[in-house]
């Protein structure tokens, strides 16, 4: 079974780790280089569905994050992406 997965990944100034954030599952995981961020985060979503598995909501979470099953996979839900500047405050 595969699940698809769109990545985030940014530096965190404050900790010198770089954060990795699979979306719409909303797993996140962090390492030292991106490529240890993105090699935990496989980790932490392979532990995600382990454990969804173990008490049978599988399914259900990941309908309700709008994925599809398609045969053996489930697909993530198509959505647009866009950076937005919010002004806060007075």
């Amino acid at each position: 079974m595969n699940i698809e997965v769109t990545v985030r990944l940014w530096h965190d100034k404050e900790t010198g780790e770089f954060i990795a954030h699979a979306i719409p599952i909303d797993v996140m995981s962090f390492g030292k280089t991106p490529d240890e961020a993105k090699s935990m985060l496989n980790d932490a979503i392979n532990g995600f569905v382990e454990t969804a598995r173990m008490t049978g909501t599988l399914e259900d979470v990941l309908e309700e994050c709008g994925y599809e099953r398609r045969g053996g996979d489930w697909v993530k839900p198509q959505a647009s992406h866009e950076d937005l500047l919010v002004a806060v405050g007075a």
